[in-house]
């Protein structure tokens, strides 16, 4: 998990044929600017029980499916039981960024991967094309006086501004998978809208 930059992982992941599963958040992570640290947790058995009808959505990757990226609603405030362990009982009232982590974690547990909770198949794209089309949006968000139909050659001359890798400036920006068309060249994105860009476990 650490190595690939992950912040979760469960054991079916690994060929471990357990109900076990951990997660640790780190505020310091270059992956995940943003993001606020959280205990490391780790779960046997863990059982949710959701607290909302209410569902926020994030762009999801994974360990197990590299490259991809999702767009998956989750219910927005959930319980989770479990054992830790010291085989104590707990139960953890979570909402937000986190309880989505807990909820993907815990669909490993169950045979589920986040590609099988998307539900409009045509927000299922491949990292690299994904956010070289964001990038190229970005720039023309930031940089209105663009032409939509700007060539490759006027954008190459914008990305020593924001380079693909700039974690910062792609994860922290509202996610309306509506504003993303099926065609990758054709993404619009308007101002103020955040992208969340997550690979979780």
């Amino acid at each position: 998990m650490d190595e690939a930059g992950g912040i979760g992982l469960a054991a079916p992941q690994i060929a471990v044929s357990k109900q076990l599963a951990i997660i640790r958040l780190d505020d310091s992570s270059e992956r995940y600017p943003g993001i606020e640290s959280s205990p490391e947790y780790i779960m046997f058995n863990p059982v949710i029980n959701y607290l909302t009808q209410e569902t926020q959505g994030h762009w999801e990757g994974c360990l197990s499916v590299p490259g991809l990226r999702g767009y998956v609603e989750r219910p927005s405030k959930i319980a989770v039981n479990y054992i830790d362990e010291n085989l104590e009982s707990n139960t953890l009232n979570l909402d937000g960024f986190l309880a989505t982590v807990f909820q993907h974690e815990i669909d490993h547990l169950f045979g589920k991967l986040y590609i099988d909770r998307v539900f409009n198949k045509e927000l299922i794209m491949y990292e690299d094309e994904f956010l070289k089309s964001l990038h190229r949006e970005l720039a023309r968000v930031l940089h209105p006086d663009l032409n939509k139909n700007a060539n490759d050659d006027e954008f190459k001359k914008m990305q020593a501004a924001y380079e693909v890798g700039d974690a910062a400036v792609l994860i922290s920006m509202a996610s309306d998978p509506e504003l993303i068309s099926s065609s990758l060249s054709d993404i619009i994105i308007s101002p103020g809208i955040i992208l969340n860009l997550y690979l979780i476990g």
